[in-house]
């Protein structure tokens, strides 16, 4: 929550001596304007609908997953070039996705990232496998305000628009 005018130069209540709630707010839409405005990288995210996915009663297991429609994510992203596996079946190249998004963006546009919701990147879905809060900008425990995301792409290349 940012702080009025008259606590400026005031020394903040989270620990540090020289990143206040204003700074913290500074930065953060600093780090929005270059993600949207001159990064323009973006993932589509694809979130489960539970409501509408089929459960298998045995084992517990999705059989047919739904999504809910798509939403466009401006992000830092990496991807990676790919390992690739070789086994008796044949050969099989995993690729993996990590992305930093901006959690006051998340917030504008309602989504929760967990772990299983899917994201698409250059026409490959990815699935998500962790998402961690991070501290990329300040360092300060108080100040999350950076989702890491890390994806990969199943060896079946889901077209998750169908």
């Amino acid at each position: 929550m940012p702080r009025g005018n008259k606590d400026i130069g005031k020394p903040s209540q989270n620990g540090s001596l020289f990143i206040t709630d204003l700074e913290d707010v500074f930065f953060g839409s600093i780090v929005e304007e270059l993600m949207v405005g001159v990064v323009q990288s973006f993932v589509l995210y694809y979130q489960v609908d539970g409501s509408k996915s089929e459960v298998s009663n045995i084992y517990g297991e999705t059989t047919k997953v739904y999504f809910k429609n798509p939403v466009k994510i401006f992000c830092i992203v990496e991807e990676d070039e790919g390992n690739i596996d070789s086994n008796q079946y044949g050969m099989d190249q995993k690729k993996t996705l990590v992305c930093w998004m901006h959690r006051r963006r998340l917030e504008e546009v309602s989504v929760v990232v967990q772990e299983g919701d899917f994201i698409e990147f250059g026409g490959i879905s990815y699935q998500i496998i962790t998402a961690i809060d991070t501290r990329f900008l300040t360092g300060v425990a108080k100040f999350r305000d950076t989702i890491k995301v890390t994806a990969v792409a199943p060896e079946s290349h889901q077209d998750l628009n169908k």
